[in-house]
């Protein structure tokens, strides 16, 4: 009898994963037929109660991409020189101060091979840059502008925004990855002005 269940599970499993992949296909294809980069909405998928299925869905997109190694090059050209805003951090649910607004450009993704080796064990590290192109931003001192942070009595003040924002924007390119498939261990971000 356990045998007995243990293949129906195994059946129902696969059948399972085949559903996934015919829908998960069809919404790569229908974005590409609409001229978007194929990517995946990891946030819908586990709204949808799908995140117990992440490695099969990555493995969907691979063979719908090519493998890994497109999937970055999608994840890359899609970020080099995007500007985001406070808007798209927030949809990924970070919340934002309702007064803050900033516009922000990832300048580039850095590291083509993604992974690094410290102390024998490989680690994925994913490496960009950004540069801040304006906003206004609570502290505080109240809203202040990028204009004023820029001022000498405010340099306590600017590392604090600067920290929370570097933090934001890393958890939005972490987060954006998951979405071409990608899973990083850890991001370093580099200001360029």
């Amino acid at each position: 009898m356990v045998m007995k269940n243990l293949i129906r599970r195994i059946l129902k499993e696969d059948a399972n994963i085949k559903v996934l992949n015919k829908h998960i296909t069809k919404d790569l294809q229908k974005q590409v037929d609409s001229g978007k980069v194929p990517m995946l909405d990891f946030l819908d998928l586990e709204r949808k109660g799908l995140s117990n299925y992440f490695d099969e869905i990555k493995q969907i997109y691979f063979d719908f991409v090519g493998d890994e190694e497109e999937a970055f090059k999608l994840f890359k050209s899609f970020f080099d020189n995007k500007d985001i805003t406070e808007k798209d951090i927030e949809s990924i649910g970070i919340r934002v101060h309702p007064d803050e607004k900033y516009r922000i450009k990832i300048t580039g993704i850095y590291n083509p091979d993604y992974r690094t080796q410290i102390k024998g064990n490989w680690f994925k590290i994913l490496e960009f840059g950004f540069a801040l192109l304006g906003g206004q931003f609570t502290t505080n001192q109240g809203v202040l502008s990028l204009e004023e942070l820029y001022g000498e009595e405010y340099d306590e003040i600017w590392t604090d925004v600067t920290d929370n924002l570097k933090w934001e924007i890393e958890d939005y390119v972490l987060s954006q990855a998951r979405n071409f498939g990608l899973e990083f261990d850890d991001a370093e971000i580099y200001w360029n002005d």
